[in-house]
């Protein structure tokens, strides 16, 4: 078998087992998270990674994996997935850091914060974007640092102010209606809308 072939198999069991686990247990679910610490191979690792992301996003974590409702637990999973920032391939770090924002656990936004000062403006769009989701206003000062960044970075920054609601980005964002760029004016717009409606 080639090894194409074994990663997709890999994957297809992991895939086949997880949806079985649908209803499991508290030890079943520890076991998976286990799995993804030890994995070597990355189809295994994204797939975990993205079945993670995918619950987290629909709400269904405490329900699919509950021992993810005791803070402490949820915190554990953060820091495995966190630990892939440093060791993964480019394609597990856009993952990890979806899920992480996904997870919207304030304990990300450092590491978080570390791949927005890198060079991968892929990974920077990505970890943006999880900042805006995870609603940490200690985030805040950093966004706006970076605020005038041109093209999409710039855009998912002002997406991301918004998100978090926080008011000390509303002098910053009422400036950029008068951007020279249209799309920065619309994105201000809606951005200062959030932050004016508060959480939802």
């Amino acid at each position: 078998m080639t090894r194409i072939g074994k990663n997709a198999l890999c994957t297809l069991i992991i895939s086949a087992s997880l949806f079985f686990m649908s209803g499991c247990s508290d030890n079943n679910v520890k076991h998976t998270i286990e799995m993804l610490k030890q994995n070597q191979n990355e189809a295994v690792r994204i797939d975990l990674i993205r079945r993670i992301s995918l619950e987290a996003k629909d709400g269904m974590l405490e329900k699919l994996f509950p021992f993810l409702s005791d803070r402490e637990e949820m915190g554990a999973t953060a820091d495995t997935l966190l630990g892939f920032l440093e060791t993964g391939s480019l394609e597990v770090k856009k993952e990890t850091i979806i899920a992480v924002g996904d997870l919207q656990d304030k304990r990300a936004t450092k590491s978080l914060i570390k791949v927005i000062e890198s060079d991968d403006n892929e990974l920077r769009k990505f970890a943006i974007e999880a900042l805006g989701k995870i609603r940490d206003k200690e985030a805040v000062p950093f966004l706006l640092s970076y605020l005038n960044t041109e093209g999409d970075i710039g855009y998912v920054i002002i997406w991301a102010l918004g998100n978090i609601g926080d008011s000390r980005a509303v002098p910053a964002l009422t400036a950029l209606l008068n951007h020279h760029d249209s799309y920065v004016r619309y994105n201000a717009f809606n951005a200062l809308k959030d932050i004016n409606r508060g959480p939802s």
